[in-house]
């Protein structure tokens, strides 16, 4: 039972790392990623996005600390 939910957790990990990559290449928005998210098979409850309350904070926060890093470079220092 531990390597089927260590694959679903490989899984989840993978995919959410492909989202963020997609929103901070701008290559899809908010929506886009909550869409995607909500159309994967996989379980992202393993790494805690349980809801569309759960997906919404999930991209937030993944926008935001881009947001961030842009601002850090702007103002001349290291991300």
């Amino acid at each position: 039972m531990g390597k089927v939910k260590n694959m679903a957790w490989d899984q989840a990990t993978d995919f959410l790392d492909k989202v963020e990559t997609d929103l901070n290449s701008g290559t899809i928005n908010k929506l886009d990623a909550v869409t995607k998210m909500k159309n994967f098979d996989g379980n992202l409850a393993l790494e805690g996005i349980d809801d569309e309350y759960a997906m919404d904070d999930w991209v937030d926060m993944v926008l935001t600390d881009k947001s961030n890093e842009v601002q850090k470079l702007r103002e001349g220092g290291m991300v």
